[in-house]
């Protein structure tokens, strides 16, 4: 697994482990078994069958100060600063910077959920050039 492929698993999974259960009327994505597919350029480069329990859900449902929280925590440890992050009842997008200098980068995410689907188009700039991969993802069902 390529770094783009790895930051771009983190952007689906950084709001759905760290953050206590936190879940309201209008949750943006359900605890189940979801089957999940990235993309880059139309091409498919991950498939994969995931079970995400209530607690691990309730992190992408919590509120905007929360998930800042998490977010700020969960790149942190990257050396990355958080620049932007909003939330509603039913999307969540943040701009991040990382590194200087001839590393520096910028990640950014816009997730868009729909209870049980959900789409992240995740974006890794460097300079001119720009890596944008989408995942999109289904609940297929109670875990097993």
């Amino acid at each position: 697994m390529n770094r783009i492929q790895a930051m771009a698993l983190l952007s689906v999974t950084v709001f759905s482990a760290t953050i206590a259960p936190t879940a309201t009327s209008q949750d943006r994505v359900h605890a189940g078994l979801w089957q999940m597919t990235t993309t880059k350029a139309g091409a498919t480069i991950n498939t994969r069958t995931r079970c995400m329990t209530a607690e691990e859900t309730s992190g992408s449902n919590g509120d905007a100060k929360a998930l800042r929280d998490v977010l700020e925590k969960s790149f942190e440890k990257a050396s990355c600063v958080v620049k932007d992050m909003a939330a509603t009842e039913k999307s969540i997008s943040y701009v991040v910077d990382c590194g200087a200098g001839a590393s520096a980068h910028t990640l950014s995410s816009v997730a868009e959920y729909r209870g049980d689907t959900f789409e992240i188009q995740f974006t890794v700039k460097r300079g001119t050039t720009a890596d944008t991969t989408v995942t999109k993802g289904h609940r297929v069902g109670a875990c097993t």
